[in-house]
């Protein structure tokens, strides 16, 4: 008789754990934050924001704000995260608090000026990313970010000086030697080009960007064989990009080969119109968010901010 009476208490102590984890999972699920400390909060943000889980990332960033609206690094990464997810006014709005808290870090400049590069504010870009550079001239992503903004702006010598000051600061990133390479070929100085876009391809093979511009580049020589070799690449790294289909069609023309030359114009055509077609459905989006918005009530491979 005592066995089973200590078998039934067992078995009422089994449950009580049972029900109270269950009432932990439950509170939990109601307060995510629920027995974190706000340290704990912002390393989980971050954590998150790395992830490419930005819309989770915000809410903890935005606890930690609202438990110290004083502390410049938790705007500083919802900016960044918020630059991330391309809702670039959200992100322009946190770090230019990030930089009303703290004026002497570069990375608030650093986010705010690609931000500002992005969203087409191009000498505001410049502004912020000079500022950065002046704050710490050894970071490569400030010169490799001013690099892009001056080659969007046409002032293309600029552009090399930055770009090449990236690349001597961080020999091995793709990026930059990608950048100078569309620089150099926007300049018509085509050698260089394949020479820096060779270099980015062998630094990173799986980025059909720079098989685009040294095959467009290579259809600028009158290359043609080269040219329709690069695209198919980038088309079977990516076969969504439009502007790889026109270039290898125009290719194909200068060769003499109409059907394979139609195919892919018809492909570029094609795919244009679907990439308009989603980006008429993305600011209708945009419009309804602002609008449900309004009834409710109204930054690499760079050093990281800890």
């Amino acid at each position: 008789m005592s066995k089973e009476i200590e078998k039934f208490k067992g078995g009422l102590i089994n449950n009580s754990s049972i029900i109270k984890k269950g009432l932990e999972i439950s509170k939990k699920a109601e307060d995510p934050f629920a027995g974190m400390t706000e340290d704990e909060i912002f390393v989980e943000g971050k954590r998150l924001s790395k992830q490419n889980k930005y819309e989770e990332a915000i809410k903890y960033f935005s606890k930690c704000i609202s438990l110290d609206p004083g502390n410049w690094k938790y705007y500083y990464w919802r900016g960044v995260t918020y630059n991330k997810m391309e809702r670039y006014e959200k992100a322009i709005e946190d770090l230019t608090i990030a930089i009303s808290l703290n004026p002497n870090h570069w990375g608030n400049y650093h986010w705010r000026g690609s931000t500002y590069n992005s969203m087409g504010s191009y000498e505001k870009a410049i502004e912020d990313l000079t500022i950065a550079i002046s704050l710490d001239p050894n970071i490569w992503g400030n010169y490799h970010w001013r690099g892009t903004t001056y080659n969007k702006m046409e002032r293309y010598e600029k552009a090399i000086e930055n770009l090449t000051k990236a690349i001597s600061l961080n020999p091995d990133n793709w990026f930059s030697r990608h950048w100078r390479g569309r620089t150099y070929n926007k300049m018509g100085s085509y050698e260089k080009a394949i020479e820096d876009l060779t270099i980015a391809i062998s630094l990173d093979p799986d980025k059909w960007q720079s098989y685009n511009w040294r095959g467009s580049t290579y259809n600028s020589m009158g290359s043609y064989e080269k040219a329709i070799e690069d695209l198919t690449k980038a088309i079977s790294l990516n076969p969504d990009v439009p502007e790889n289909y026109w270039w290898r069609g125009n290719s194909y023309e200068k060769l003499g080969f109409k059907d394979l030359a139609e195919n892919d114009y018809k492909e570029n055509e094609r795919l244009k119109k679907i990439q308009k077609e989603e980006a008429d459905l993305e600011k209708l989006k945009k419009k309804t968010n602002l609008k449900e918005t309004f009834n409710l009530g109204n930054l690499s491979k760079n050093k990281e901010i800890e």
